[in-house]
């Protein structure tokens, strides 16, 4: 298959012909815990955040933009294009790429899986939020062994097992595999490792 068409891909699930550099993993599980007050302060962030109307300038609208207006006149555009059309925002999507190699083990460890549930916890109840979670590290064939994390159950999973190297390069190439298939307006891929190999 053509790479363009993989990447383009947004409906199909991850197999071994579709990324075959992955290998997926139940690794031991550890105590999963959160800060609430940070969870509560977040929530209502994530609230406001919501509640953000966009101006978006298009064919629907009450208002006309003026600057689009000259401008699709000049370049002989539709002028239709003018209008701002203002909308709640259609959501966001976090999804935290956590390193779980045997460099991060410990306090590193420890410190992630708080900040992975802090955020599952943050949005609970809240529409148009949709985080996920994975974790990662490499196994001796040069594989990435990844664990999704789904929900604030499954944070347990947080945890380093298998060892392994740092293979950064292709968590975040799955991180963005995983993020075009999110829902959610705007997309949010956050990295945690130590750098370590």
């Amino acid at each position: 298959k053509d790479i363009n068409d993989k990447l383009s891909s947004n409906n199909q699930t991850n197999s071994d012909d579709d990324i075959n550099y992955v290998m997926y993993v139940d690794r031991p599980t550890a105590k999963a815990t959160f800060n609430e007050s940070i969870a509560n302060s977040m929530k209502k962030l994530f609230k406001k955040l919501l509640m953000i109307p966009k101006e978006r300038i298009n064919d629907q609208g009450n208002e006309i933009d003026i600057e689009s207006y000259i401008t699709n006149n000049i370049e002989m555009k539709n002028l239709n294009r003018c209008l701002i059309d203002r909308k709640l925002d259609r959501g966001v999507c976090v999804l935290l790429s956590v390193d779980v190699s045997a460099s991060m083990g410990g306090e590193k460890i420890t410190i992630a899986r708080k900040l992975v549930g802090t955020l599952f916890k943050s949005v609970e109840g809240i529409d148009n939020v949709d985080i996920k979670a994975q974790t990662w590290s490499s196994n001796r064939e040069g594989k990435i062994t990844i664990e999704e994390i789904n929900n604030y159950k499954d944070v347990k999973k947080v945890n380093c097992g298998f060892g392994g190297e740092t293979p950064t390069h292709l968590a975040i190439d799955y991180a963005v595999r995983t993020a075009k298939r999110m829902r959610g307006w705007k997309k949010l891929i956050i990295i945690l490792t130590d750098g370590q190999p």
